[in-house]
């Protein structure tokens, strides 16, 4: 088993919502933390975690622009010289019926382009053993209604992972983890979206951010797992 503590940890949309519960919940000590718009968010973040103990360094970068990604990376070669583990958790999530869609390439830039982008990046500071972990959807099996792109973008990411897993073994593993209902999309009603938990899950209710990160930290610390989709989902029917 591989231990957390003195890992170097990139995570991709890591100051808000889920990706901060996952920066506060890992058991590492030293983290990139990615953001778009949240500055203000990643600042408080970063004080959170320094008076922690630990270390945190943040990057603005819009993955719309391509580009950024690799200036991303450089920083990290900077800061710490290596990286251990790449998660990818920066998506775009919008409700877009098909017929009024106007812009095709921003949510696929964002939710597969880029992450296969820091992937390739990441190569260039990784050493054996280091891991990469895909943070896909639900939508990438069942897809979402007036959420096409996200729905396509997800189902691409997650087979994804397969084909890095086989290009990138033995030196890296690339596993993906799959999740339900965590948390509501940022203006969604909480009360529709616990009627929706308690119909479509088994466990009748959400899943919690502390749950996602025991997830995490297991694709991470278990060398034996790659390849794989780790489904984090309360039994969705």
């Amino acid at each position: 088993m591989i231990s957390l503590k003195d890992k170097v940890i990139l995570i991709t949309g890591g100051a808000r919502r889920l990706g901060r519960a996952i920066s506060l919940g890992l058991p590492s000590k030293k983290f990139i933390l990615h953001y778009n718009q949240s500055k203000r968010s990643a600042v408080a973040l970063q004080k959170e975690i320094q008076r922690n103990g630990g270390c945190a360094e943040i990057f603005q970068a819009d993955f719309k622009d391509l580009s950024s990604i690799k200036s991303l990376f450089d920083f990290t070669k900077k800061k710490f010289g290596r990286l251990d583990v790449l998660i990818n958790s920066a998506c775009i999530f919008e409700n877009q019926p098909f017929e009024s869609i106007t812009d095709f390439e921003s949510t696929l830039r964002v939710n597969l382009l880029a992450p296969l982008m820091c992937a390739h990046q990441a190569l260039k500071l990784m050493s054996n053993g280091s891991t990469i972990i895909n943070l896909c959807d639900i939508s990438a099996i069942h897809p979402f209604r007036n959420y096409p792109l996200h729905s396509i973008s997800k189902a691409a990411l997650l087979h994804s992972t397969q084909v890095l897993a086989l290009e990138l073994a033995p030196k890296i593993r690339v596993n993906s983890l799959l999740l339900g209902m965590i948390l509501p999309s940022e203006g969604f009603p909480k009360k529709e979206f616990d009627e929706i938990c308690n119909k479509r899950i088994l466990l009748k209710r959400a899943g919690k951010p502390e749950e996602v990160t025991h997830a995490l930290s297991f694709l991470i610390e278990n060398e034996y797992m790659n390849a794989s989709v780790l489904t984090l989902d309360g039994g969705r029917v």
